[in-house]
Formats: C-alpha cells, structure tokens, sequence
C-alpha cells in the first residue's frame, strides 16, 4: 500500500503476532495455497494496523466484507485516517430491494460510482463493503473503463459530442452544477460534477479541442485549481442509447409488463433518465455476466469480519428479496426474479468463505488460527480519574500510550488531563515519524476512533472517544447561506410576479430583443393592467424585484401603468411601518435608559470552561461569543436575538454566557417553551459544567410536586446557580435572590401571556434569545439598528447532509428503512402527528418489524409518562419513538439518524425542516423519509415544499429553506400576521427597503436620497446566447452589473463571469463599461449622460463635483459648450469612434474625470477605471 507510514504502525507490524501473520500470509499467497487464516484478538482500531503491515510487508491491497454497514463505515473511517483517504475506498450497500420502485439516493450513487472510476483506475488499495452490496450486480470492471471518458488539454473532442456521451452515462443537464451528476454546457464551457471527485470540473474547448480542465467550488463557481487530466465515468448501470432501450425493451417483453407501465413503479421526478433501467442491469447484459464488486477487486486479498454474521446478513437479504418479488408478483407485476435481479446469496457466501485470506472472529474456530492478543479498552467518558492511573500502569509494563484525536480540540482537551496529573507526553505537533519509546506517551493528530491494548506490541492506544465520550455532530465548512435571501432574479421564469421600483407590480413574460433607433437591445417584457406593455432595458434590473407575498392569499393585482395605485400603496405602507418603527424604537429606548450589572472580564475559570469544548469553534460562533461578553460586560442591559440553523452550536454560546453569569455570583435561567426541549437543554448543561462547581436544576413537568417546590426553594435562597425550564419558570410562586441572565429558547413559539411576562423581564435582567429560524439579511440590516443581532451561518465540522427521500407510502419502504438503521445499530424516529392514529401504526409496526422496540410519545400523556417514553429512547432502552410533532424541536441524539414522516404533504416547509433536523446529529449518515399517500394528487404548495426539502437536503440549507418558505408561504410568518397585509401591497424586498427608511428617519440619520443616472449612449446591450443559453443566469448577471456598488465589485464580475462562461464577448464589455461609467457619473453628481452622433450631452445634479475652473478651462479651450446653468455638451468627442464599441464609455468617462475636482472620485478603484486624460 502506498498509504502513509507512522511509528504506531511500525509498532504494530513488529510484534511477534503480527509477524507471525504476514510470513503465513507471505506463504498463501506465494504458494497459492486454499483456504485462510482466522484471527482473534484482533479489536476494531487495531484492524486497520494490521492491513497496513501486511500491505507494507508484502504489498498487498484488501478488500475487506463486514457482516453490517456500520462496521463497514467504521472501518472505512479507520483506515482513512491511518493508512491515507487517498487510497481507501467503501462501497455502500443498497437500502432497498430492487422491487420497491425506488431509485438509488444520489448519495449512494455518487460513493458506489465513484468507487468502481478509482478502481478501474487502480487508485485503490483498501477497500470496505458490507455483506449486502454483495448482492449488488454491477457492470463489469471492463465495461465501466470502456465507458469512462479520459479528458486532457489538447484532446481532440468536439462540445456536442462530449455533452451527448455524458448524457447517455448518467449525467443530468442543469442550470447550475452544484451536485454529483449535474452537467451544465456554457459555449465552449461544458461544467460536470463526477462522482470520483470532490468537486466538479470545468472543461473548456476551443475549435474541436480541449484548451484547459480546472476544478471549481460548486457554492461560488469559481475555479479552485487545474488538471492534467480527468477521468468522467458514468453515473449509471447502463448507457442511455438505442441499443441499451431496444434490450430493456425485450426484457420488459418478456416479463410481460405492459408497454406503459415501468418495469419497477419509480418517482417520477426521479432527475436521472435511466433510474428505471437500473434494476435490470442483469438482463440487460445478452451473453455477458454482469458482475459483483468482488469483480472489481480481482487482485485484491479478502478479508471477512464476522464470517458468521456476513453469511447471515446475507441470507436476510435474500429472505427480504423473495418477500418482496412474491409481493409484487401478487400485485400482478410480472418481474424476474431475486436471482436473475440480485444474484444468489448462497453462492456470494461460498465464494466469500472460498476466496477469504483472512477472518476476523471474536471466538476460537475450527481450522487455522492465529491469536493476535490485542483487546479493546472500555470508555472512560464516566470514569475521568481512571485515564491516569491506566497510563500509569501501561507505561511501568514498559508499553508505549498513544492517545489518539482527530481534532485540534480534542488533542487540546487531552493535553490538559495530562497535564493537570502531571504525565509527561510528546504533542502532535513534534516529530510524528520519531519511534515509539517503551514507556512514552505521545498525542496523536488522527488516529482511529476506538483504542486498544496490545501487549505483544507494547502499545495501549486511547482515542478522544475512549477518554472523553462519543463525539457531536458536525459538517464541511461552507459559505454563508443568508444570501438566498437577495433578490438576484436568478429563478425568476415566465410568469412570476415582479414589482418595478416606479410602476409597482407587474408579471414577467421573458425576455425580448427589440430594435431600438436601430439598434439591438435585450429588454425585459413586463406585462400590467389591462395587457400594457413595459419595455425595461437591461441595464436597469437595480430598479426590478421578485414579488414575494406576505401570506398564502390569491394572486397580486397587476398595477395600471400611469396610475395612482402604486404610490398610494407605498405611501400607507410607509406610514404603516413608520409606527411600527416608533413602537420599537420606544421600548429599546426604555432599556437603553436602564442600568445594567457590568459583568467582569474573563477570568481563568471562563478560559477553562471555553477550552473544555472538545471542537473547533466556528468564526460566527466566535463573533456571537465577542458580541455577548461585550454587552454583558458594558453597563448597558442586553437584548440580544442569536440566530443560527439547526445543530449549528447556538447552545455553546449561550453556556459560555450562562458561565460567565454565574462566575459573577448571579444566577441564570434557561427557558424553553416544551417539556422535551427543556430536559434536553437540563441534560446538556449537566454533562458540559460537570467539571465545575455549578448546581444546575430543572423545573418542568418532568419534576413532581415536592420537586418543583425544592426547586423554587433553593431559587430564592440562591443555592440554586442555573434554573432550565417551561413557562413554569414564569409563574407567580417563582423567584429569585439574584437573577442576572435569562436565556429564550425559540421565544416566538411561547404563548401571549408568556410573552407579556418575558417584556417585563427585559426591562431589568441580561436576555439572551436564540431561534432556529433563519432571518433574511436584508431584514437583519432594518432590525439591526434597533435590536442587537447575532447570525451563526456557517455549519460546525465534519456533519454529513441528511439523504431526503419522497416516497409512497408502503410497508415495504417502512419496514426497511427502520430495519437498515437497526442493522447500524442505530435509532428511528416516526412521526404522525394525529394523537388517535398512534395506535394503529404501533400495531403495524409490530407486524412489519416486531424485533423492534417501540415507545410512544405526545403532548397529551402525562409528566410521568412521557419522561418514561423520552428517557427510554435517549438511553436506548427504545429502538423507534412514535411521536406527534412534539418532538420538532430540541431533541439532540446522535444514534437517532433515521426519520420518517408520515403524511409529509401536510406539513409547512420550515416544520419538516426542523423535524428532519432531529437526525444527522452524528458523524453517521442520516435518512429522512417523506410519505404521501400513493396515487393522491397533491396540491401545487405541497409539491413545491416537497420538492424543496428535497433540493436543500445539504448543510446549512436553513437559510435557503427559509428563503424558500417565504416565497411559499408568505413574509407574513417572518414579521407577524397583522403584517401580511402591508407586504402583499408591495411585496418583501420594498416593504423591508421602507421599514429601514422608517427606522433611520426615526433615529435622527440623514435621509439619502437614491439617486440615479440616465445613460443614453447608443450602444447595442445584451448578452449573446450562446456564450450564455440559460434566460435565467443572462438576467442573474445583468441584476448583479446593474446593482454593483463599486469597481472592485465589477472587476471580481468579470473575473467570475470569464471563469464560469468563458471568453468574453464584447457586448459583455459594452455592458463592464456602461456600470463603470454609471458608477463614475454617481461619484461625480451627474444626472444623464447621452450621446448624439459624435456629441456628448450632460446634465448635473445640484452639488455635483465638477472643479469651476477645469469647467471654465475647457469652454475657453472650446471643448465644451454650456447649455444650461447645469448643462453643457461636448462636440466631435465620439469622431471616429466605432458607434457599438465599449470605447464610447471609456471616452465619455475621462472626459468626465478630467473635470472632477481634485480628490473629488472618493469610490476605490474609479481613477483606474478611466486612467489617461481626456480624449
């Protein structure tokens, strides 16, 4: 293996065991002898060791088989933090039966595509499969090489022929590439996303050749680096061509399926063309064997983990096949058979067990065998002082102690335990090839995610699991989401509602070329009242917004062109918002007024808690924690709105305060407004300040009579530090001696009467709210003035997104959803969200899965009940909780990663989004599974939420979601119902733009007047359509030339626009020069700016900055002529001039420049934009 080396597996391959092991290996394979060799003693951290000293020693690559998928991604997780991500591969194993109708995930396909490109490429040394993707028939290894495309700089390939092969692989056009699979052609630009790769590729051509391959961020689609070359394998079983057709079509013949029913019943929104063809991949090959994964690791040694339990998993798979077939076959569908589609799991077993090198068994069995004498360490996680004394021990044995974390936090974490017990270590930060000494104890950066004891190799190696507990959650680092929000008329289609900046609402019908004194521009076609026409050159989209409603009412009247209406309506808006404004500007005013406690600065106990958290924090939860202690340190009382998606560590944040609250000697309060979500927050708390003297209690349901009273009793007496809690903390018989913090968990879902008591607490204590609903930043910016506002956009590290399925509902699709999790020893979540429906579906539940164990959980049980139903499922004493909606919010169990919706068409997109948020808390994949009744028609709305919470199913989509909701359901769940009104008559972005304006008249800011420039030049505008074919990205781009603040901003367009669409044209340049010169006549206080023939025409604003004397200069020197007191005009400037060149607006600005006074271009960027003198 070409993986990496390390001293731990130097230690490892040393050992007399081990060494034993590969000189029986070394004769196996030199003598090619039958039969393996069984291992025992051999823990799940030390495997990966192991296959490393046999790879090194005897250059062998491994496929390993796991009897469960969650050994298998476990050991997958190992062997790419010890031996190299680089070389390690896994292959996952199907969800579902082929008869179920459902496709493959995008994610399944992408691992199981990508696998089988890096090992027809040789680009794998380890591989890790389940027993179940066994039973997964492929194409063979010569078939997926042969349908691979190898791209490099100067091949020669022409762009229609690239496009239609990716097409017939798999690949799905798109807009924008943002996910495995998409393809996106641009001219000479064709984007795809292979699924070997962790982004995407950008490939341009010129004449019939490939000029560059660069890979890109599929967030801001700009490049990230180039390639020599690429390899773009396909994405599906079979090839979508005539031929491959013409087969499925005998074979659908001959199970005598009718021509107009699909051979598997599949979602018909299904992205990818051939998904129906999948499951026949076995017929489909006429004279050929189709193959297994094993095919695809013929040179590579086998391991097996658990033989038992493979076989077994094995001859479930085939159990659960036939059930399936001979339900199908009852329904009347003629399919073929579990054999002819799966392949026999009889025959898989025998040639695992025949092929085997090496078994991995936890007992002695029969035949060779070989004791390695390793064992597993148990968890320290509740017995901390024990880490020491075992170190202790292991270094006087004369072993080597390794303790191992993958992360900076963790490793930090580490050092202090050592170093508070005074054990001397090597950081990871030293020499990481230096040997192992007997008797040394070294932190290690990586590592495998459970340890183990190995005497024969002198060595005991501890992770960050073992010592400190299962890790949280976590997610790859991405951009901030909030500017879903900015209406950049990106999805704006044929239509769709818009409001224009001076005639108001109107519908979009596309866009248009008109010919305009001759020349051709590209306009936007608006339609109003009474079919009038509106023309809006593409220069000014500044002044076009999408209409976004404030509820879910009937469509928007269509303004009359030349009418009254929209300015009526802009005026009572204004006023509307104007009192809103002053409400709030009063009641902050209020607080502003009131003193506060200053708290202290940090002191040493604060940088301990704060070091004591075991991850990385993210920059805006770092920002949100700056923004906290300032306000609590500064005499001024704070109330402060954190914001942030779900699972992105508002909850540290608010410890830290709570903390620093206490350090004060005051007392702090956390409310939550359900029972579930208060025990949650209760138990986090717990766990996180049990290494400091904090008394923390709880008050809520889940507390009886005589506990509630000891609660209340030790609040007033101030032996009580922290209080988590409902409403209950609010009543009348609650007080405390010193409260100095209060905490609001999710504030707007609390009732009137609770609201009302929360006012009153504002006026006098610290007040921390935290919300999970994401805020349009555009709403941010008109709040900010008035209340403090923190954001947490970006996601936590290492989180995995959540697979979102849109499924019939059916036992089959049930019954293996749960039974996958189970098998990955893992937790499920049903929800149906009628109390009286319950009990039917337990008593389904029993039928279709009775090994499992179910609790039952909902608002209507009692105190004692439901804590029994939650305690059961968060110690897992429970497999499935079957709950109504109680369980939307709060609920943070990392074994849960399997949630299942029932009747997912009646929910509100931002509530699925939070109840699928309850999974995919770990570093495990999660599922989430949406029912519809079969064959229902679903309205409009439903279909559309359905279809977006499967769109955003990657991290940090809150935001995207929110955006998506509101242009759903309406502005109105954001600002308030008696709002809604208000936002309908002028829709979102200008209700937003005026309650800003309202806000800052009312706090004494200057009012700016928007003002705008008149640039009539002639020149023929709009992009052409074949460097751009998308109507949608051509008005994206002309929105953002439009709005650009500045020429940094214009000049980081252009680079992007290069990048993403190639050369560019010069009407692009036409469009560069107009807004730099737009910018230019803002700076400068110009009104309009025409051009006539070879003149120049100009007008001016009152207090332009034009210098009198360079003005009186140039007129003396007859360059110019005034024409007004804030007029004049420029003859003969544009003579020779070609009438369509981007020059005119270069020749009109340094003219223009060369009348400013001096230091008067204040914008950065402007002096070089327009260098050189006058023309």
């Amino acid at each position: 293996m070409q993986g990496r080396r390390d001293p731990l597996l130097d230690k490892v391959a040393a050992a007399p065991s081990v060494a034993n092991l590969l000189t029986r290996l070394e004769a196996r394979v030199l003598e090619d002898a039958p039969g393996g060799v069984s291992l025992v003693g051999a823990p799940p951290g030390l495997l990966p060791y192991l296959f490393g000293a046999s790879s090194a020693a005897l250059g062998l690559r491994w496929a390993v088989v796991c009897a469960h998928e969650r050994d298998a991604a476990a050991l997958h997780r190992d062997a790419a933090s010890v031996l190299g991500p680089e070389r390690v591969a896994f292959f996952p194993a199907p969800s579902l039966t082929p008869y179920q109708g459902i496709p493959p995930s995008l994610k399944v396909r992408r691992e199981e595509y990508g696998a089988l490109a890096r090992l027809a490429e040789g680009n794998v040394d380890f591989l890790v499969v389940p027993a179940r993707a066994l039973l997964r028939i492929l194409p063979g290894p010569d078939d997926v090489r042969r349908r691979s495309l190898v791209v490099a700089p100067g091949e020669r390939i022409e762009v229609g022929r690239l496009v239609a092969a990716l097409v017939a692989e798999g690949y799905a056009r798109a807009d924008l590439v943002t996910e495995c699979g998409d393809l996106a052609v641009r001219g000479g630009l064709v984007d795809v996303f292979p699924p070997n790769l962790a982004e995407p590729v950008r490939i341009e051509l010129g004449f019939e050749e490939v000029e560059s391959v660069r890979t890109f961020d599929p967030d801001t689609q700009r490049s990230t680096g180039t390639l020599a070359r690429v390899l773009l394998p396909p994405m599906s079983a079979t090839p979508d061509t005539p031929k491959s057709r013409e087969r499925a079509l005998a074979v659908l013949a001959a199970c005598r399926v009718e021509d107009d029913e699909p051979p598997v019943p599949r979602d018909p929104d299904a992205p990818r063309k051939n998904d129906g063809l999948e499951e026949l991949l076995p017929l489909l090959h006429a004279g050929e064997t189709p193959a297994s994964i094993l095919d695809h690791a013929r040179s590579f040694a086998l391991a097996v983990d658990d033989p038992e339990g493979v076989a077994e998993e094995l001859a479930r798979a085939a159990d659960l096949l036939r059930l399936d077939y001979e339900k199908v076959r009852k329904q009347g569908k003629s399919l073929p058979d579990p054999i002819r589609l799966a392949g026999d799991a009889d025959r898989m077993a025998e040639l695992v067990r025949g092929r085997a090198l090496v078994a991995f068994a936890a007992a002695v069995p029969a035949g060779e065998t070989l004791l390695v004498g390793a064992e597993e360490v148990l968890s320290f996680e509740d017995r901390l002082p024990d880490v020491p004394r075992e170190i202790e021990r292991a270094r006087r044995d004369g072993l080597s102690v390794v303790l191992a974390a993958p992360t900076k936090g963790e490793r930090e974490h580490l050092a202090r335990i050592l170093a508070e017990y005074e054990i001397a270590f090597a950081g990871a930060e030293g020499d990481a090839t230096a040997p192992l000494a007997p008797g040394a104890c070294r932190l290690l950066d990586g590592g495998p995610a459970s340890g183990f004891l190995f005497r024969p190799g002198g060595l005991l190696v501890l992770t960050a699991t073992d010592v400190l507990g299962e890790p949280r959650a976590a997610a790859p680092r991405r951009r901030a989401a909030s500017e879903a929000f900015l209406s950049d008329l990106r999805d704006l289609k044929p239509g769709d509602f818009v409001v224009h900046g001076e005639y108001g609402i109107g519908l979009f019908r596309g866009l248009v070329t008109i010919q305009d004194v001759g020349v051709a521009r590209e306009m936007v076609d608006l339609r109003y009242a009474g079919d009038s026409r509106l023309l809006v050159p593409v220069e000014r989209l500044d002044l076009l917004q999408k209409y976004q409603s404030g509820g879910d009412g009937p469509a928007p009247p269509l303004d009359k062109l030349g009418g009254t209406g929209w300015a009526k309506r802009k005026a009572s808006v204004r006023k509307a918002v104007k009192d809103i404004a002053e409400q709030l500007l009063k009641l902050y005013a209020r607080r502003a007024t009131t003193p506060g406690h200053a708290f202290s600065k940090d002191s040493p106990w604060q940088k301990e808690f704060e070091e004591a958290f075991e991850f990385t924090e993210t920059p805006d939860q770092l920002g949100a924690i700056r923004d906290i202690k300032r306000d609590m340190e500064s005499e001024k009382t704070m109330d402060r709105l954190l914001c942030g998606d779900v699972g992105y560590g508002k909850t540290e944040v608010a410890m830290r305060a709570v903390f620093k609250c206490v350090l004060d000697g005051k007392q702090a309060a956390i409310l939550a407004p359900t029972t579930i979500l208060a025990d949650q927050h209760h138990r986090t708390l717990r766990r996180r300040f049990a290494a400091f003297p904090v008394t923390i209690d709880l008050l809520s349901r889940f507390r009886n009579a005589d506990e509630q009273k000891e609660v209340v009793r030790r609040l007033a007496e101030g032996t009580l530090d922290v209080v988590v809690g409902t409403h209950r903390i609010l009543s009348k018989d609650v007080s405390f001696k010193d409260l100095g913090l209060v905490v609001i968990d999710e504030e707007q879902r609390f009732g009137v009467a609770q609201k009302e008591k929360l006012k009153e607490l504002r006026a006098s204590v610290e007040v921390l709210s935290m919300s999970a609903t994401p805020i349009p930043r555009s709403l941010n910016l008109a709040l900010g003035g008035i209340r403090d506002l923190s954001v947490i956009e970006t996601p936590p590290k290492d989180r995995l997104a959540i697979a979102t399925h849109v499924v019939p509902q059916g036992d089959e699709v049930v019954r293996e959803a749960i039974r996958a999790e189970l098998d990955r020893g893992g937790q499920v979540y049903l929800v149906h969200n009628r109390i009286e429906g319950l009990g039917v579906w337990r008593e389904r539940l029993a039928e279709l899965v009775p090994e499992c164990r179910v609790v039952v959980g909902h608002g209507q049980m009692s105190e004692g009940e439901l804590e029994r139903t939650m305690r059961a499922f968060t110690t897992r004493a429970a497999d499935l909780l079957l709950a109504t909606t109680i369980v939307e919010n709060g609920l943070d169990i990392p074994t849960a990663n399997t949630m299942i919706i029932d009747r997912a068409d009646l929910y509100g997109l931002s509530q699925l989004y939070q109840l699928r948020g309850r999974v995919g808390r770990s570093d495990k994949p999660a599922s989430c599974w949406l029912l519809v009744p079969p064959g229902m028609a679903l309205t409009d709305d439903a279909r559309r939420r359905l279809r977006a919470i499967q769109e955003f199913s990657d991290l940090g989509a809150g935001f995207r979601i929110a955006a998506k909701d509101l242009e759903i359901r309406g502005a109105g769940n954001v600002l308030g119902g008696e709002q809604s009104g208000h936002i309908d008559a002028v829709g979102f972005e200008t209700y937003v733009t005026l309650l800003e304006e309202a806000i800052g008249e009312l706090r004494g800011e200057p009012v700016v007047e928007k003002r705008e420039v008149t640039l009539q030049l002639g020149l023929p505008l709009g992009l052409p359509a074949k460097w751009i074919g998308e109507e949608s990205l051509r008005i994206a781009l002309y929105k953002r030339l439009a709005t650009a603040d500045g020429i940094d901003a214009l000049d980081h367009l252009a680079k992007e626009a290069e990048d993403r669409y190639g050369t560019p044209p010069p009407e692009f340049a036409r469009l560069l020069g107009l807004s730099r010169l737009r910018l230019l006549a803002l700076d400068l206080g110009v009104r309009t700016i025409q051009r006539r023939g070879a003149e120049l025409a100009v007008t001016l604003e009152t207090g332009h900055r034009l210098d009198p004397d360079r003005f009186l200069s140039a007129l003396k020197g007859r360059q110019l002529t005034a024409t007004g007191p804030d007029a004049f005009r420029v003859p003969e400037l544009f003579r020779g001039l070609s009438p369509d060149t981007e020059e005119v607006c270069g020749v009109a600005g340094r003219f223009l420049k060369s009348l400013a006074r001096p230091g008067a271009l204040t914008a950065p960027g402007l002096l070089a934009a327009f260098a050189g003198g006058p023309p």
